[in-house]
């Protein structure tokens, strides 16, 4: 994969897509370790062939999208007491 950057989605080992949060460079400035929060805010950590790209992914994107939606609105929820 190319261009991996801070902010793209990924999927880590084939079944959670994650925001990656952090890119661990080699030596010669190639990615080593990409870190990654999935949309139940865990983090998941593995070297570059770990990771896969989203394309052909819609509906687990889609899903994706949602869960860390419905989060953020269950998080303002309780910060507003609405």
């Amino acid at each position: 994969m190319r261009g991996i950057k801070v902010g793209n989605l990924l999927i880590y080992r084939n079944s959670e897509i994650c925001l990656i949060s952090r890119i661990i460079s080699n030596n010669n400035s190639t990615p080593a370790i990409i870190v990654g929060i999935d949309s139940n805010f865990v983090r998941h950590q593995g070297p570059i062939g770990d990771w896969s790209t989203i394309i052909g992914k819609r509906e687990e994107l889609g899903k994706f999208c949602c869960c860390v939606s419905d989060k953020i609105l269950q998080e303002k929820e309780i910060n507003t007491g609405k």
